[in-house]
């Protein structure tokens, strides 16, 4: 369920049913999409997982796997050390 003014960055997914087959967050169902709140951002490569609701001008970061509820106007991100090193692949 999709509210109005949403922005999903290239790559952007969202799961609609649970591997294991159980019932998605009391619904009963084994299918459902995310519920995204009108004004989000979803960012590049981003997963929602089965179910997750996300309030209304909230942001997914990057990369996010969001496996669970995100309340209006909140933002998560997948915090990875990042390494930079020499390349060793020049040819």
């Amino acid at each position: 369920m999709l509210e109005s003014d949403i922005s999903f960055g290239a790559g952007a997914l969202t799961a609609n049913f649970r591997l294991d087959q159980q019932p998605i967050k009391d619904t009963g169902r084994t299918k459902l999409g995310a519920i995204i709140g009108s004004g989000s951002r979803i960012g590049v490569n981003a997963s929602l997982m089965p179910g997750v609701k996300i309030g209304a001008q909230s942001f997914v970061g990057p990369g996010a796997v969001l496996s669970q509820d995100l309340a209006d106007h909140q933002a998560c991100f997948t915090q990875l050390p990042l390494k930079i090193t020499r390349n060793e692949f020049e040819g």
